[in-house]
């Protein structure tokens, strides 16, 4: 080996502690505002829970709309195609009746 390697296997450099207190003061600083902006600043972790909380509640928006969607096509196709819920719409909403059937009409007394 090369003496002058060898030499700095043997002795290494000292550290040397102390010697600029405001760079290292500064990079503790700067360190502190990236951690407190990446916890509480746009896009950050706060922000990130409440997103999370957002999509959660719209999932949950979405799975009952689609159930409430479901239920109304089913109702659909019930009014569409068969006879006795249509005839019982018809009954009920529209005050029909069949040919040869008497609709009595009974007023209240007072």
């Amino acid at each position: 080996m090369d003496r002058r390697i060898d030499t700095l296997l043997v002795n290494p450099l000292p550290i040397r502690r102390g010697t600029n207190v405001w760079l290292r003061r500064a990079l503790i600083f700067a360190s502190v505002v990236v951690l407190v902006n990446a916890l509480v600043g746009q896009g950050g972790f706060a922000e990130s829970l409440r997103a999370r909380h957002e999509y959660a509640a719209a999932l949950a928006r979405l799975s009952a709309m689609q159930r409430e969607n479901a239920a109304l096509a089913a109702r659909v196709r019930s009014l569409t195609s068969d006879p006795q819920t249509i005839e019982g719409v018809a009954r009920r909403d529209l005050g029909m009746i069949r040919s040869g059937e008497v609709v009595f009409v009974l007023k209240p007394v007072k």
